[in-house]
């Protein structure tokens, strides 16, 4: 049953603009999505979630 679902990787950040400014600008990740809620990425055909989190 998992093993045909497509994988949602969750990352938190506390710092949403060094987060994207890392994951899109040094690694070259693409896009998909920018919110106020989360940044979502495609990562080789993997979707990464990048989620602000409070400490």
């Amino acid at each position: 049953m998992l093993s045909s679902s497509p994988l949602v990787a969750f990352v938190p950040t506390t710092d949403y603009a060094r987060a994207e400014a890392f994951y899109v600008g040094i690694l070259g990740l693409r896009a998909l999505e920018s919110s106020p809620y989360a940044l979502v990425l495609e990562a080789a055909g993997t979707v990464l979630r990048v989620t602000g989190v409070v400490t």
